[in-house]
């Protein structure tokens, strides 16, 4: 007698849309989550994180480089030393200075963009970050 082989199961799919090939929406997700469960950034800072991440989906920029930003924001509040509010460009500086290019970490841009908007510098003088 021929036994017959059960049917073999599809591995569910972890992106949310066919149209979303490289899996950017569950990316974005996933940093988001990481984002609120870390107990190593104070409750504001996440705030401001979020506010930040508003910024950029207004700006229609890309969820994939929206969960790097985040996940790169995390990385600098959990390892800084201080809280987002009493930063200043130096510190921020210092930081991507010392910490990210031993990580080799390349994110220059990041944190000017990040210190523009979070200081209010880009609404009252409209300074752009260079992207060198």
């Amino acid at each position: 007698m021929k036994q017959q082989k059960g049917k073999r199961q599809k591995a569910k799919q972890y992106v949310d849309s066919p149209d979303d090939v490289y899996g950017f929406e569950y990316k974005l997700k996933n940093a988001s989550s990481l984002l609120e469960r870390t107990e190593k950034i104070a409750p504001g800072d996440k705030q401001k994180i979020l506010q930040f991440v508003g910024i950029l989906k207004a700006l229609r920029v890309s969820k994939g480089r929206i969960a790097k930003y985040i996940l790169h924001l995390k990385l600098i509040g959990e390892n800084l030393g201080v809280t987002f509010e009493p930063a200043t460009r130096k510190d921020i500086e210092h930081f991507v200075a010392t910490w990210l290019y031993e990580q080799g970490y390349s994110l220059k841009y990041l944190a000017e963009v990040w210190w523009f908007e979070a200081s209010g510098l880009n609404e009252n003088f409209k300074i752009e970050p260079s992207l060198t």
